[in-house]
């Protein structure tokens, strides 16, 4: 009788969603505990890549489009010399793009369909991660505890950041694997973890980051001098790291040199410096406030409750959270690799939402109340991006999504 009532929920919210998407995903999200309604989010996220708009001409998904319908007209005699070029040519040291691009471009070469299974694969080790963290919050419900879930969820690495997503995929998949390596030790998970240098090569570095955990283990004492150090070596590291990346190969070397030399930095101060001259705090605030709001949230809560007995999955958390974050802040003024912060936040996250529902802490009002801040600010920036990109039909009844002009919310509303 139990498993009639399962399959009829799953046919249900099934038939819903064949009719109206949206209101089906709205429910599932209210539901998320329930196997059938990840599903059914799962189903959401895959049309919208099928739904996806090239809606602004600034954005990567533009240049992934036009690499995928140029892949459409290669034999694959010239897909096996792209391979044969790996390590020598700095456009193709990343497998993934061009796999996914030729195995899709075989079928069609309607970009739709690319980001359809962009997304498939973005939302399976999204929703794979959420749901830990979800999972730990459902079982001791917070006010504090849910602004860091939505933090996890909405805000670090959501969805629409399939419009650049060779980077975006790399971090879900090495988060999934590296969370199950830390807190399992099952070593079949390292696989996951590398399998992130699939996606974007510079998760060869991260993954450096988790072997030399795995060696060290738990010295939280030496991460913490490995911090306070990070914030003093960053012109050293700047000078060294040409040399260092010589040793890495052509291909590498030359990807590497291209994000790491004094023009790009330049470039990057000076666009930072625009954005302040010109109001623009959208392109550096948001940011900024979420990572030193996450940090200081991080360290607190851990030295408030340290005499709080910790299980081995969240004292393993925290140690590894530590040393990333220390990697992090040591190679943050690389343009690009600053975003292996978004790797830290990710694990600082999934740690002080573990310590806040194991440890039954709710008494952190202030906390709360600060934090909406960077949430708010960080939450108009996704969602302005989310206006370029999601097809207003998209909230309506199918098949309208697919009859329809492609045409962005923000083209719809605005021009």
């Amino acid at each position: 009788m139990k498993l009639y009532k399962v399959n009829k929920n799953q046919i249900g919210l099934l038939l819903i969603f064949l009719i109206w998407p949206f209101g089906a995903f709205l429910y599932a999200i209210s539901k998320f505990h329930k196997k059938e309604a990840k599903n059914i989010v799962y189903l959401f996220l895959i049309l919208f890549g099928l739904t996806f708009v090239l809606g602004n001409e600034k954005l990567d998904s533009f240049r992934y489009a036009q690499y995928f319908q140029d892949m459409s007209k290669f034999s694959f005699s010239d897909f096996k010399r792209i391979f044969a070029s790996f390590l020598l040519s700095e456009k193709t040291l990343d497998l993934a793009q061009p796999i996914i691009s030729f195995i899709v471009s075989r079928i069609t070469n309607d970009y739709h369909l690319l980001f359809g299974v962009i997304a498939a694969i973005f939302g399976y080790f999204y929703l794979k991660s959420t749901s830990i963290v979800h999972k730990q919050y459902y079982e001791n419900k917070s006010r504090l505890a849910l602004l860091f879930l939505l933090f996890f969820a909405l805000i670090i690495n959501p969805i629409f950041n399939i419009n650049g997503y060779r980077f975006w995929i790399a971090t879900w998949v090495f988060f999934l694997g590296a969370y199950h390596l830390i807190s399992s030790k099952e070593k079949k998970y390292i696989l996951l973890s590398f399998l992130a240098v699939f996606f974007h090569f510079s998760f060869v570095i991260p993954n450096l980051v988790l072997l030399i955990y795995l060696f060290l283990g738990n010295r939280n004492k030496l991460y913490y001098i490995f911090l306070i150090i990070s914030v003093f070596i960053s012109d050293i590291i700047f000078q060294l790291f040409p040399s260092v990346i010589s040793y890495l190969g052509v291909g590498i070397a030359a990807k590497v040199g291209h994000y790491a030399n004094v023009d790009q930095m330049e470039k990057i101060a000076e666009h930072t410096e625009w954005a302040i001259e010109q109001g623009k705090w959208y392109l550096y605030l948001p940011g900024k406030l979420t990572f030193y709001y996450i940090t200081f949230s991080f360290l607190y809560l851990n030295y408030k409750y340290k005499k709080f007995r910790y299980t081995i999955e969240l004292k393993n958390l925290f140690s590894f959270s530590l040393l990333f974050l220390a990697f992090a802040n040591t190679v943050s003024f690389i343009p690009s690799m600053g975003r292996f912060r978004t790797i830290f936040l990710l694990f600082g996250l999934s740690f002080i939402i573990g310590l806040l529902t194991t440890s039954k802490i709710k008494k952190n009002n202030w906390l709360l109340i600060v934090g909406l801040i960077p949430f708010s600010l960080n939450l108009i920036t996704v969602i302005r991006l989310g206006l370029d990109l999601l097809n207003p039909w998209l909230f309506t009844l199918l098949p309208f999504p697919f009859i329809f002009d492609d045409i962005s919310i923000y083209q719809w509303l605005f021009k």
